[in-house]
Formats: C-alpha cells, sequence, structure tokens
C-alpha cells in the first residue's frame, strides 16, 4: 500500500479518487496491488475514468443488472483499445 500511496503523491492524485481505491485495494492481495498500480503508472491521467466506471461495475453487480454489466464492460474494453492504440 504504501506504493500506492505515494504514487498517489507523486502525481497529485484527487483525495476522492485517493479514498476510493486505498478502499478497495486495501484487502486486495499484492498481485492484484501491483496490477492495478502498473495500470495507473501508465495511464496516471485516467485515475478518476477508472473509477467512475468501478463505481458502475460495482453498482450494476449490486443490483445484479448483468446487461448493465456487459454494457460497462463494452464501454470500458472500447475505451481502452482506443486510448492503448496511441502506445
Amino acid at each position: 500500500m504504501l506504493q500506492l500511496q505515494s504514487f498517489f503523491k507523486e502525481h497529485n492524485i484527487s483525495p476522492e479518487d485517493r479514498v476510493f481505491w486505498i478502499a478497495r485495494l486495501e484487502s486486495a492481495n499484492e498481485g492484484m496491488r501491483a496490477h492495478i498500480l502498473n495500470l495507473f503508472r501508465v495511464l496516471p491521467d485516467r485515475i478518476g475514468w477508472f473509477r467512475v466506471m468501478q463505481e458502475k461495475k460495482e453498482h450494476a453487480i449490486a443490483s445484479g443488472d448483468d446487461e448493465m454489466w456487459n454494457k460497462i464492460i463494452e464501454e470500458e474494453k472500447h475505451y481502452l483499445q482506443t486510448i492503448t492504440a496511441h502506445f
């Protein structure tokens, strides 16, 4: 968690995003935290977008809405393909 917190400080990540991700990642295993941190390192300016997408996913899961879940995944997939095409 120290690496994640250091990253947030170095990149001036908003307090809202910090609280959101720390709350979700503090109980995650080390491999998951490392994966998310690597994603953030590659796309630090997209952390807010990832938060919004995660909130949508959590809402879809909580409501049991499979159709909403599938739309969210397609939106996320399309967005990531678009932005990674520039790498």
